[in-house]
C-alpha cells in the first residue's frame, strides 16, 4: 500500500443537540440536490449517535442512531425537521438518477436483526428526494449479513455495487463488485451471493470495506474511498485485542475490476487529529480513523469518524 500522506492536520468537530451522555461519530456527508425541501448545495452531515456505553453485544445497552447536522464552522448544529434513525448506525448515502429523470437519494444504515435468534447485521436501504422525505420505518430493501455496502450509478443507469463479505476466501473482510441494472435487483437474495472479489496489494490478515464510491466520467475509472484494518494478534473475533483502521482511496476500472491486483493510497490516520480528551469509548479504539467521505468529488473536506467517539475533518 502506499503511505504517503498529505502534511495537513485535521481538527475535530463540537456537535450540538445530543446528550451529555452521548458520541457522534462516523458521519456520512450528503450535498443535497435541488428539491422544494432544502436548497441544493447544502451540505448535511448524517452521523451515528449514541450513548458511550452502547454495546451492539448487549440488547439493553444498545441505543445507536442517525441524526442529521447542518455545519456551521466547527459546530455540527441537527437540522429541524429532519427523521432520526433508531437503532441504526454508520450511515451513506449517494445520488441516483431516477427513472423519471430526477435525484433520488440512495440512503443506508447497518441494523442487527434480533429476531431469529443470533443477531444478524443487515444494510438497509432507503429511498427518497431528500433527507427530510427519508421514512425510516419503511427501507425499500435489505442486503442481510453484510455492512459496508456502496453504490454508485454508471452514466447508462447501472448501478456499481461494493460489497464487503467476510467469511471464506473474503475472511476478515474483503470488498466484491457486481454491477446491476437497477434497484429492483436488490430485492432478489441472490443478487449478492457469490460476488467477486477485487485483488489487493497487501497481507491477507488486513480488512478492507468501501466508505463511498464516485464514477469518474472523464477517466471511466471509479473512484473509492475505503478503510483498511488491522487487529493486534491477526485475530478480529478476538474482542480484547487492539484495533487499527486508517482512511485510503483506490481507483478501479468497472469495465475490468479484476484483471489487476489494486493498491490503495493513504488519506489519513488517527495521529493526523488531536488527541481525544474526554469520552473516550476505551483504549482498544485509540488508533481508530473511519472513513465517511466528502459527498463529492468536488468537495476538498473529508469527513471521519475518530475513536468510535468523535468527528473530524480533513483537507484532501
Amino acid at each position: 500500500m502506499e503511505e504517503t500522506v498529505n502534511n495537513k492536520k485535521g481538527h475535530l468537530l463540537k456537535v450540538q443537540g445530543i446528550g451529555a451522555d452521548e458520541i457522534a461519530y462516523n458521519p456520512a456527508v450528503i450535498v443535497q440536490k435541488n428539491t422544494n425541501k432544502i436548497a441544493s448545495g447544502v451540505n448535511i452531515v448524517a452521523a451515528r449517535v449514541e450513548n458511550l456505553n452502547s454495546n451492539w453485544l448487549d440488547p439493553k445497552l444498545y441505543d445507536p442512531h442517525i441524526m442529521f447536522f447542518t455545519r456551521q464552522d466547527d459546530l455540527l448544529v441537527p437540522i429541524p425537521n429532519t427523521p432520526i434513525f433508531y437503532q441504526y448506525e454508520d450511515p451513506w448515502a449517494t445520488w441516483l438518477i431516477g427513472k423519471d429523470g430526477k435525484p433520488q437519494l440512495l440512503f443506508g444504515g447497518v441494523k442487527v436483526d434480533r429476531n431469529y435468534g443470533s443477531p444478524i447485521i443487515t444494510t438497509q436501504l432507503h429511498l427518497a428526494p431528500s433527507v427530510q422525505e427519508l421514512n425510516p420505518d419503511h427501507p425499500f430493501a435489505e442486503i442481510r449479513g453484510m455492512k459496508d455496502v456502496r453504490f454508485t450509478q454508471l452514466p447508462n443507469g447501472q448501478l456499481v455495487v461494493l460489497t464487503r463479505p467476510i467469511s471464506g476466501e473474503a475472511y476478515p473482510g474483503r470488498i466484491g463488485l457486481k454491477i446491476i441494472d437497477s434497484l429492483d435487483d436488490i430485492k432478489n437474495p441472490e443478487t449478492f451471493r457469490n460476488v467477486k472479489l477485487l485483488k489487493f496489494n497487501f497481507n491477507s490478515f488486513y480488512k478492507i470495506g468501501a466508505n463511498e464510491a464516485f464514477y469518474i466520467e472523464k477517466t471511466e475509472f471509479l473512484h473509492v474511498f475505503c478503510h483498511i484494518a488491522t487487529v493486534d494478534g491477526n485475530n478480529f473475533d478476538d474482542l480484547s485485542r487492539y484495533i487499527h483502521y486508517a482512511g485510503y482511496e483506490f481507483k478501479v476500472n468497472p469495465k475490468s475490476p479484476f484483471n489487476n491486483a489494486i493498491t490503495p493510497s493513504l488519506i489519513a490516520k488517527r495521529s493526523d487529529f488531536p488527541e481525544n480528551t474526554k469520552n473516550s469509548k476505551g483504549s482498544r479504539f485509540n488508533d481508530v480513523l473511519f472513513p465517511g467521505g466528502t459527498g463529492g468529488l468536488d468537495q476538498k473536506e473529508y469527513f471521519v469518524g475518530i475513536e468510535d467517539s468523535r468527528i473530524g475533518i480533513i483537507n484532501l
